[in-house]
């Protein structure tokens, strides 16, 4: 369904607190109580948080951020230690891991709900490794059990980034209640919140203990209290702390916000379903997941990625909402994309392509890593694919090894051509895992040259180059065309060397190359070798072609201004056989000689010239010889007479034939029948709806 934009009357901000005229009146008996900075009322609303989460100690501050800094001072983290991070995160939690001097270690995320993947924090552990700042993101929670048994397994302490989990349960449980300490935030686009704050929760009444006496300069008794009746002014400083306490004006909005959250919550997810099921029919859209695990999500946030097939770059996409007067926020560009992560840690980007892909798509300038989450890919590289379940584990090894080593953004369109055997499974499995991969599935075997059509067709790399899916076309050759295009050249072709087929094969390969350069009048080495290399331009013009013939090296040597060829390696195939038998060559030059050329015609007609010239010189000598040598003499000759009608009579069958053909191909060409149609485009997994295409 095709619904209109609607542009509103007001602006639609991305974030609005909830402020109403309780939390108004308490801030104003606050200011006139003559005590607005921390006091009773940021008491209060500890013991109100704490019961509310069903923490036993729960310590208010001015910012999620000072909570984070003196909780990892308060486990001991030194310089030299690692951190296991999720990338998709706010700044903050990596940034005080690096103000101790740790070292921050980013792991990969679950495409879907954009919590850490466990596997990955499992697979990050090492020597050095001190403990694991999981983050419950967008008011899910991530999956907490197997994070404990491995924090269990390798005696690391877990610290929940609950900044976006107020009112979030995990099988029951309110998170921060799992481990050592949690961190909630009360920033004012949270569920709840006091202006600017957040709260440690955690356990241990000693670590409690230094906390407060951290929050606050290292004091251990709170000022109200020294000022307080009975209380006395002196000063005692345990430690060196630092100046992150929280206000009584801040815990004014705190008390009331506290006690309406679930009614805030409640109002969130039933927005969010709104949201959900909208977004369920555009499938340029993809909505976000939900954890299958038991747990209470509270919507924080609904974090949608505007997907290829939409057309539009994220960042446009959010400029033209704002045109509408909808306000939208970016939550969040994965910190290891960040400059100074990615500086410190140069390695990291383009190892974690679920957190790329997820928040990439940003415009500016980036350095040759960065630009692998860009939004539109440098070079894509096109395979049809038929029948080839037991190639593509290693196809898409190499490809994935070849094309990360070239440092450019880059995708894989891999065109599933009516495949009966587990290939679309295979395809399917490599697209969830990798946000490089676009699978095109036909809905039935339309033939290599209308797969490649089709991989034309989704594709949207400046460079595009083909290659067959059984390994023959090694792809290590691929940095040798994309060198070879930036010379200049529009169309790079490949020439192979030490052929590994058959004697057979490679004579009929040969003989076809001749036919089709006679044919065509187009000069290619090799026609057959599907490695080649084509610039957009180029691949734009062949999209758009509406001929019946898809023969795609001759079709792209027309519409191009240069062109050249490279030499490139050959290999054996590696399992299953050809699926071009020598058939198959026939008919493909059958089909080049009469779609690119009218020479069979010409042929045809100089034939039947040459044969009514020779009728008639044997007309002539047949009469000569009647009247030289009598009745008898002509007699003798009915049979040769024959001979010629029936040859005569062939030709003329083949020449109605071959005209036949040609005019067939125009009856098939006005027909304007499509070429192939598109069952499903499938990115990240997820199918969307197929195509046709002419």
């Amino acid at each position: 369904m095709t619904r209109p934009f609607v542009k509103r009357d007001t602006f639609l901000p991305f974030s609005r607190p909830t402020i109403r005229q309780v939390e108004i009146d308490e801030v104003v008996d606050t200011l006139r109580s003559g005590w607005i900075t921390t006091g009773p009322k940021a008491e209060r609303f500890e013991k109100d948080f704490a019961a509310y989460v069903g923490a036993p100690e729960a310590l208010a501050l001015s910012s999620a951020t000072g909570g984070l800094h003196i909780g990892l001072i308060a486990l001991g983290v030194k310089p030299g230690d690692e951190v296991i991070i999720t990338p998709m995160t706010w700044a903050a939690t990596s940034n005080m891991v690096e103000a101790l001097g740790g070292t921050s270690v980013f792991v990969e995320i679950d495409p879907d709900t954009l919590q850490v993947d466990p596997e990955a924090v499992a697979a990050a552990v090492t020597d050095r490794t001190v403990g694991i700042i999981p983050v419950h993101f967008g008011g899910a929670p991530c999956d907490v059990d197997p994070l404990l048994e491995i924090a269990r397994r390798h005696s690391l302490w877990i610290f929940e980034d609950a900044a976006h989990g107020v009112g979030t349960l995990y099988k029951g449980k309110h998170v921060g209640l799992f481990d050592r300490l949690a961190v909630f935030s009360f920033h004012p686009i949270k569920n709840m919140t006091t202006g600017e704050g957040g709260m440690l929760t955690l356990s241990d009444p000693e670590m409690a203990r230094k906390l407060r006496a951290l929050r606050f300069h290292g004091l251990e008794k709170q000022a109200w209290n020294r000022y307080a009746e009975g209380g006395t002014p002196q000063v005692e400083i345990v430690l060196p702390g630092f100046k992150y306490n929280f206000m009584d004006i801040q815990a004014a909005l705190g008390i009331h916000q506290l006690a309406s959250v679930d009614e805030f919550n409640a109002r969130r997810r039933e927005l969010a379903m709104i949201y959900h099921e909208l977004f369920a029919e555009v499938p340029e859209i993809a909505r976000p997941g939900i954890p299958s695990y038991d747990h209470f999500h509270t919507w924080h946030l609904y974090v949608i990625r505007v997907l290829d097939a939409a057309g539009i770059s994220r960042d446009n996409f959010m400029a033209a909402l704002r045109q509408r007067n909808v306000g939208t926020g970016l939550h969040f560009r994965a910190v290891h994309t960040q400059p100074y992560y990615a500086q410190k840690y140069p390695q990291v980007p383009g190892t974690l392509p679920k957190a790329e892909w997820a928040c990439g798509r940003h415009q500016g300038r980036a350095g040759p890593r960065e630009r692998l989450i860009m939004d539109r890919p440098y070079l894509s590289i096109v395979v049809p694919v038929y029948n080839e379940e037991e190639n593509l584990p290693e196809l898409l090894d190499r490809l994935e090894k070849t094309l990360a080593a070239m440092e450019r953004p880059y995708e894989i369109v891999l065109v599933n051509d009516g495949s009966r055997d587990g290939s679309l499974r295979l395809l399917r499995e490599a697209s969830a895992r990798d946000p490089h991969l676009v699978v095109v599935d036909f809905n039935r075997n339309y033939g290599q040259h209308a797969a490649v059509f089709a991989g034309f067709e989704v594709s949207r790399g400046e460079v595009v180059v083909t290659l067959d899916a059984d390994l023959q076309n090694p792809p290590e050759e691929i940095p040798k065309l994309v060198a070879k295009m930036e010379e200049g050249f529009d169309v790079v072709g490949s020439i192979r060397v030490h052929r590994q087929d058959t004697l057979l094969r490679r004579v009929a390969s040969k003989i076809v190359n001749r036919m089709t350069a006679l044919a065509t009048g187009v000069q290619l080495t090799d026609y057959g070798c599907m490695l080649r290399a084509y610039r957009r331009p180029v691949v734009e013009v062949l999209a758009a072609s509406r001929e019946i013939s898809t023969f795609i090296p001759v079709l792209a040597d027309l519409f191009a201004g240069r062109v050249t060829e490279i030499p490139v390696a050959h290999s054996e195939r590696a399992h299953g056989e050809s699926k071009y038998s020598l058939w198959k060559l026939f008919r493909l030059q059958f089909d080049l000689m009469t779609s690119f050329s009218v020479l069979p015609l010409r042929v045809t007609m100089a034939v039947g010239v040459a044969m009514a010239i020779v009728s008639i010189l044997v007309a002539l000598i047949l009469i000569a010889g009647r009247l030289i040598y009598g009745q008898e003499w002509a007699v003798s000759g009915v049979f040769t007479l024959f001979s010629l009608l029936f040859f005569f009579l062939g030709v003329q069958l083949f020449a109605i034939g071959l005209l036949g053909e040609y005019v067939g191909r125009i009856y098939q060409q006005v027909r304007d029948r499509p070429r192939y149609i598109i069952r499903q485009v499938i990115r990240g997994g997820a199918p969307t709806e197929g195509m046709t295409a002419p």
